[in-house]
């Protein structure tokens, strides 16, 4: 008998006839080893048997790969056995790995806090990523093929794996459908991010070690689940999908259905704006390439010519002046991003006000340590390191309790307002860490502002985006404007600056309906951080209340706030505005541990 001249894992001929599933098999090539990312849910275990039933055809060399999150106890162990059973069903090699995402997650030296979904991400294509360039011992590769020569094969790849570190597969595919896109540009456009991010899901994104693949990202769910009704295959519910404490998942089940409403094709329209955000933003990179190594430069000038070396980078002001606006930004941003961070509009906007209208000697703090310094003929800008040992961001529901920093915090809201009077912070519980704070009612605001007394404290500004890891300030006071969406901004909004008592005809947000942001954030204060203290006249850098309160080393180092909807509404010590709408008690607790969990798609 000829030997085969096909692959061993490479099957020759389909055993029946089954329905179909549409792949993008552009992006599949002839030869390719691929292990394909298996979860065990509907999407991930149908463009496995979609791909199972093709790759003959298709000349591809198949893997089944699975990544145990060590989140969800017996559920998770009972996915794992779910996809080694199904791999050893089509014959196929299947690769597993055990994590402790919580522990990946926490904040360690030199490592800032992640949430759990981050870190699970970081760590799925971490692990996608030694699979293309090899697998390191610890990680687990078998086969459940019968046949001496296939057990042959499948004992030198499982040898070549964990003893050599040799390369295992040349790509992974992910099981990203259309669905997937939609609910990824809708929740980037909720966080105000630009087109990079509204660009969604990419087809292919390219690593050192490999590509990771998506072919199914022009099919949606429903076409998922009945392809796979139609083979009798079943599959695995992942129960933390159905949780609305996660921003997906109310994206998912509650706000497009409830847009679908309006407009039955908006998925389709979200993923082609999504594909129309790449191309853009394609041309941008090409055009960045071009033009940044004119404007962004390295070190600091000196004397005779020539640049010195520095930390940080430098834009070159009479370059920058001469693009265009939407250049000009994309340069900003670039310049941000060399260092780390990726800014937002406001602090974009910040940046260029500084850089086109500032003058020499001014100085700006943003979020994540970011700092801009103007000369007269440049911008520079650096990162402030943050403080090392400060404890992981703790995402608190709203309402609902969570604990972190060595306290217990509850949040309630009091949509109809605060009968009792305001309890102001005593200055024992202050150093205690306990506060009650009880907010006024809107109708007091609005009278104040109605009084001409805004000055004493009655503002309060919306934010920007959902993401509450921004502090939402107005950086550099360069009078960028905070956002909100029309239906939560109350009869205070419309009312000009010059009727409240205060020069210039901004308008005054009020923020009407809180239980439309459901998450705060207790975390440690960053730099460029702003609070509004009450009885003051606006907001104050976190950095100059501390140094007021006269609190410095190891304790300033680690200093707990509560952001919510972009502004700082709690703070250790200080006697913060109460935000109209909103109630926040907090107390030390002794040995209690926080606790999270994931509600990310996993592949």
């Amino acid at each position: 008998m000829l030997p085969s001249r096909y692959h061993p894992f490479v099957p020759t001929r389909s055993t029946a006839k089954s329905p179909g599933l549409r792949l993008d098999t552009a992006l599949l090539k002839s030869g390719l080893r691929l292990a394909v990312g298996v979860s065990g849910g509907a999407d991930s275990v149908a463009v496995l048997r979609a791909l199972a039933a093709r790759a003959g055809e298709l000349g591809l060399v198949l893997h089944v790969a699975h990544l145990h999150h060590g989140l969800r106890g017996a559920e998770a162990d009972a996915d794992l056995e779910f996809v080694r059973e199904l791999a050893g069903r089509l014959g196929l090699p299947f690769h597993e790995k055990r994590i402790d995402t919580a522990s990946e997650a926490a904040r360690l030296p030199g490592k800032p806090a992640e949430t759990i979904e981050e870190a699970a991400r970081r760590l799925r294509y971490g692990w996608f990523r030694e699979l293309m360039g090899g697998v390191p011992a610890g990680a687990k590769a078998h086969s459940s093929l019968d046949g001496g020569n296939v057990r042959a094969e499948a004992r030198t790849l499982r040898d070549e794996a964990a003893g050599f570190g040799r390369r295992v597969v040349d790509a992974v595919a992910t099981a990203h459908t259309l669905d997937d896109q939609a609910e990824t540009v809708l929740a980037k456009l909720l966080r105000g991010a630009w087109t990079e991010g509204i660009s969604g899901i990419h087809p292919v994104v390219e690593f050192a070690e490999g590509s990771v693949v998506r072919p199914l990202l022009a099919v949606r769910r429903a076409e998922v689940e009945a392809y796979l009704k139609a083979l009798g295959q079943e599959w695995r519910e992942d129960s933390s999908n159905r949780h609305l404490t996660y921003t997906r998942n109310r994206i998912r089940h509650e706000l497009l259905p409830l847009l679908e409403g309006w407009n039955p094709r908006l998925r389709e329209h979200l993923a082609q704006m999504a594909e129309l955000a790449r191309d853009e933003e394609s041309w941008w990179a090409a055009e960045l390439a071009r033009v940044a190594p004119e404007v962004i430069l390295v070190g600091r000038p000196v004397r005779g010519g020539g640049r010195a070396a520095a930390e940080g980078v430098a834009l070159d002001l009479e370059r920058l002046r001469e693009l265009p606006s939407a250049l000009q930004r994309r340069m900003l941003r670039e310049a941000g991003r060399r260092l780390g961070p990726a800014m937002d509009f406001s602090g974009t906007e910040a940046l260029r006000g500084l850089a086109l209208e500032g003058r020499a000697g001014q100085k700006c703090e943003l979020a994540a340590g970011l700092r801009a310094e103007r000369t007269h003929r440049e911008l520079r800008l650096s990162i402030e390191p943050e403080a090392e040992g400060a404890p992981a961001e703790v995402e608190i529901p709203v309402p609902g309790e969570a604990v972190g920093f060595g306290l217990r915090v509850r949040i309630e809201l009091t949509p109809g307002a605060n009968r009792a009077a305001e309890r102001r912070l005593q200055p024992g519980n202050a150093r205690k860490g306990m506060t009650s704070v009880v907010p006024q009612t809107k109708q007091a605001a609005e009278n104040r502002l109605r009084a001409g007394n805004a000055r004493k404290g009655t503002t309060s500004v919306v934010p920007q985006t959902l993401d509450n890891k921004d502090s939402g300030f107005s950086p550099c006071g360069l009078g960028t404007r905070e956002w909100a969406p029309e239906s939560t901004l109350s009869a205070a909004s419309k009312t000009p600056r010059s009727q409240s008592g205060l020069s210039g005809t901004t308008k005054v947000l009020r923020l009407q309906n809180p239980g439309a942001i459901r998450t705060a954030v207790l975390r440690n204060w960053k730099p460029g951080d702003r609070v509004h203290l009450r009885h003051s006249s606006g907001p104050r850098k976190v950095k100059e209340v501390l140094e007021r309160m006269k609190v410095s080393g190891a304790d300033r180092a680690v200093w707990p706030v509560i952001a919510w909807g972009g502004r700082i509404v709690w703070m250790r010590g200080a006697a913060v505005e109460a935000e109209p709408g909103l109630q926040i008690e907090v107390a030390p607790v002794e040995n209690d541990a926080d606790s999270e969990d994931a509600g990310s798609k996993r592949e």
